[in-house]
């Protein structure tokens, strides 16, 4: 074993370049035929994984008699969806060994140009898929190659940000609930209708406030119906039945007319979202365990059953704080404009108070903060370039997500061949899976994120680098 202060730095170390740990270059003519061989195997892969989810969401109405299961296996086997996404793993597998084989072939090394050109290449193969699931797609690999990148220079110190996920999961959150109470049509519409149905604001009360800041005029009538219909108080209608039809800002009487008392209501708000989101976590927590953990879980069920309702716990009252305190921030503005400290609502009060808000990440695990930052960060940069191009002041880019896919790929792949440690355990078993039933037997092994493979991995450089000196 090598002693830590005997340790080669990490910079030093790469992984490609260790005997043994990559197979041959192919020759010119057989890279051809390596391609075919591993298109079709990711072509019949990407067809069987597609199916499979297709069949099982539409088994759900197999189940109600809506359908009759010939059919839903007809519909599933015939889709267009099926056919399009087996085009882009097919296209996107034989791209990628295609590019990688001829650059250890012209080049004479495996480093990590290699892998990015391959990957990048391979990821013009996103346009077999349709408009709105490549920008998805392409969203999530963008940032998962990101990843990739500040993680190999934060184990080079070269780049480290303390707390840069909480501050990543900060940034983008505020862009959200900008977009959440102002600019709905920039995020995804399941996202919307998830932090809708989780907040305590009715959708009509969003809209009166984008009304009134984009200046329009409110009905009052209109309003009174609404608060209304949410158990208003005497107090609340008749303070809205005096109120301006063009207010500072919508008041705290509107946005919670059940209660005059703002703390109340962020301690209400606060119960009703733990409530609704612990069951959520839970599944979340225990199914997982149960499929993937079994048999430790059977031989030590309370240790491992306690940490998952610790985590579930501590994940429910993170995103409780986080709702809750969105909410008494802004009836916090409300009132500095009630004692005139603020002269009136404005649309970056919004982002701030998202900001803000998102201080209630450090709540969470440290692991999971990393997990939540990357789930946000995509929406948040869509959304924020959505706004920007709606105001003219960015230009629109034709096919700008199949660009963003091939960067992310780029970096994935160069990882994956060369720096595995540096990428997240699920997305390196995730590819390593994949590359095991796609390519040939004996290319098919990539390196293992272990400890005695890093062990490895230094005393083959250390070797090197004494061969060199010499």
């Amino acid at each position: 074993m090598v002693k830590q202060d005997d340790q080669i730095p990490y910079a030093r170390i790469n992984t490609a370049k260790l005997e043994g740990l990559s197979p041959a270059p192919l020759s010119a003519s057989k890279i051809p035929g390596h391609m075919l061989r591993v298109g079709i195997r990711a072509g019949l892969l990407g067809f069987s994984i597609r199916a499979g989810i297709g069949f099982l969401l539409r088994l759900v109405r197999v189940a109600k008699g809506k359908a009759t299961l010939v059919d839903t296996i007809r519909r599933t086997l015939t889709s267009k969806e099926l056919r399009l996404f087996a085009y882009f793993f097919a296209s996107f597998g034989a791209i990628w060994k295609g590019v990688n084989d001829t650059l250890r072939l012209v080049r004479g090394v495996d480093d990590k140009l290699n892998g990015f050109v391959a990957g990048a290449c391979a990821g013009v193969s996103l346009a077999f898929e349709e408009k709105g699931r490549r920008v998805a797609i392409a969203q999530q690999f963008l940032v998962r190659g990101l990843q990739c990148v500040f993680s190999g220079l934060k184990a080079r110190d070269l780049f480290h940000l303390p707390n840069g996920d909480s501050l990543i999961f900060a940034l983008a959150s505020a862009q959200i609930m900008y977009a959440y109470a102002l600019h709905p049509s920039t995020i995804p519409n399941s996202f919307y209708k998830f932090i809708l149905t989780t907040g305590p604001i009715p959708e009509r009360v969003l809209q009166y406030v984008r009304m009134n800041n984009a200046g329009d005029a409110l009905d009052l009538g209109d309003v009174v119906q609404t608060i209304q219909k949410h158990h208003a108080t005497v107090r609340a209608v008749d303070e809205v039945m005096r109120m301006e039809v063009l207010p500072k800002a919508i008041p705290c009487t509107v946005l919670h007319p059940w209660t005059q008392v703002c703390n109340l209501n962020s301690a209400f708000v606060f119960k009703k979202v733990f409530k609704k989101i612990l069951p959520v976590y839970l599944t979340l927590t225990f199914v997982p365990m149960a499929l993937l953990k079994l048999k430790e879980f059977i031989r030590q069920p309370l240790p491992l059953g306690r940490r998952a309702l610790s985590s579930a716990l501590r994940s429910s009252i993170f995103l409780s704080v986080f709702v809750s305190s969105y909410q008494w921030l802004i009836c916090g503005q409300r009132n500095l404009i009630k004692l005139n400290f603020l002269s009136g609502d404005h649309k970056l009060a919004y982002w701030i108070i998202g900001a803000l808000a998102s201080m209630s990440i450090f709540i969470e695990d440290k692991k999971r903060r990393a997990e939540l930052a990357m789930y946000v960060l995509p929406r948040g940069v869509d959304s924020l370039y959505r706004v920007l191009r709606h105001r003219d002041l960015v230009p629109k880019i034709q096919y700008f997500e199949i660009f963003m896919f091939s960067m992310g790929m780029g970096m994935i792949i160069s990882f994956l061949q060369t720096e595995p440690q540096a990428m997240g355990g699920m997305l390196y078993r995730l590819l390593r899976r994949v590359n095991l039933v796609v390519e040939d037997k004996d290319r098919g092994q990539l390196p293992e994120v272990k400890k005695e493979y890093a062990e490895l991995k230094k005393e083959a450089v250390a070797r090197r680098l004494s061969t060199d000196t010499r």
